[in-house]
């Protein structure tokens, strides 16, 4: 929901299988009236989605190559712009305080692969 309460944000997928369908950031009016807002390109369908501070974009996390940062789609046209500058760790989660103060989680996973033998 929008900081003002008019409109939705969602992740929106228009195939007819969300299994094999692209992606897209949607918006739409709370109220039911008016069109469906689709925007490219999206990201993942399991980024944390959240409002910018002023309502005027929708943030979401891209972590390509481990590094994770927040991108802002601004609602009113424009491609997305890079809002944080992170150089490494996967960017997990994140939220906006109400005064605009960013708090969120970084890290990274380390798997090892081990051989047991002769195992009784």
């Amino acid at each position: 929901m929008s900081p003002d309460g008019k409109q939705i944000a969602c992740i929106h997928f228009p195939g007819k299988d969300p299994r094999i369908s692209s992606t897209h950031l949607g918006v739409l009016n709370a109220d039911g009236k008016g069109g469906f807002t689709m925007f490219q390109p999206s990201p993942l369908e399991d980024t944390t989605l959240s409002w910018s501070p002023d309502g005027k974009g929708l943030d979401y996390v891209l972590n390509p190559s481990g590094v994770g940062n927040i991108w802002r789609q601004p609602l009113y046209g424009g491609p997305p712009v890079q809002i944080t500058h992170f150089d490494r760790d996967y960017l997990i989660h994140f939220a906006w305080s109400s005064d605009g103060r960013l708090a969120c989680t970084r890290g990274n996973t380390t798997r090892s692969a081990v051989l047991v033998q002769n195992f009784r």
